[in-house]
């Protein structure tokens, strides 16, 4: 467990490194995020470091994007939280006071669906949220970053994924998806279409952990997903579907 804590410990301060001493175009570090690897983890994933619980399921984003975007609201939320003790962490959420992006309001659906109920009012000790870019746009829009870009933190990924050792690993997106392979030096496979590969996968096993990859639960995601389905089912009952057939129909 100490081994853990000082090896997640040592991982954060080196990704901060990484964004303080290279030249990123597009990205910089949330200087904010003291006590996670990544903003995101102020979610689900705080206090790791303090018992290394066993992660179940680890959550992975592309990037979060601008901090800016929300006025500064979420970077008031966690600056309110470091100032917290680990055992006082329940008293602040993530979401605390925001207007819940249309990903969050899924995401809190699509964890009820597995039974994670309420992730939007309480952390679960075996959850896990992080992007696979651990940097933050300077920009408001995604029209200039590159996949070159995103991929930044790839072996940053990979420790963290060696460290926490979790069951499953679900990626959100397609280069998501491919990128998280690419890190961990598995074979990324030719999709030609995102949904069928969605509905058809087995998972791809790394050490003790399976891959998967989801829809991503955004506008735009969400409404891909539902393309070419010809169901009365809308797309988060389908993405509902899509999370169910991983944690109860494999094993």
């Amino acid at each position: 467990m100490r081994d853990k804590k000082q090896k997640y410990l040592s991982l954060i301060e080196r990704a901060r490194q990484n964004y303080e001493y290279k030249k990123h175009a597009n990205f910089k570090w949330c200087d904010e995020c003291k006590k996670a690897i990544n903003l995101w983890t102020y979610w689900q994933g705080l206090g790791y470091e303090i018992d290394t619980q066993k992660i179940r399921i680890l959550l992975v984003g592309q990037d979060w994007g601008n901090t800016d975007f929300d006025g500064g609201k979420t970077l008031e939320n966690i600056s309110k939280i470091n100032l917290l003790s680990p055992n006082e962490y329940e008293k602040i959420q993530y979401l605390d006071g925001l207007k819940p992006f249309v990903t969050d309001k899924n995401l809190v659906e699509l964890f009820a669906s597995i039974g994670y109920p309420n992730i939007d009012k309480k952390r679960y000790s075996d959850l896990f949220f992080t992007n696979i870019s651990l940097g933050y746009r300077k920009i408001n829009t995604s029209a200039h970053i590159t996949k070159a870009e995103i991929s930044t933190d790839k072996e940053i990924f990979k420790e963290l994924v060696e460290i926490l050792e979790p069951k499953y690993i679900i990626a959100l997106g397609k280069m998501t998806y491919e990128i998280i392979l690419e890190a961990l030096e598995l074979e990324v496979p030719k999709i030609a279409s995102f949904n069928h590969f969605i509905v058809t996968q087995n998972g791809l096993k790394y050490n003790k952990s399976k891959i998967y990859v989801v829809a991503h639960p955004g506008g735009m995601g969400s409404a891909n997903r539902k393309k070419g389905d010809k169901s009365n089912k809308t797309s988060i009952e389908l993405q509902k579907e899509d999370w169910i057939k991983i944690f109860f129909n494999t094993t």
